[in-house]
């Protein structure tokens, strides 16, 4: 998955990293999602929820 060791970057860095920005696994882009992404909305949803809460009091 992703690039092998043997790719060459094309171009200047910018493009460099823009390709490899299209190269990361979709298995990692998962993984983040479950125990990143979706923990830290649930959480701000909480909290703004608790927030608007205590105003409304």
């Amino acid at each position: 998955m992703g690039a092998p060791d043997s790719y060459k970057l094309p171009g200047t860095y910018l493009d460099g990293y823009m390709a490899m920005g299209d190269a990361v696994a979709l298995p990692v882009v998962k993984h983040l999602a479950k125990y990143l992404l979706f923990p830290l909305a649930e959480s701000a949803t909480k909290r703004d929820l608790k927030h608007k809460e205590a105003v409304n009091s």
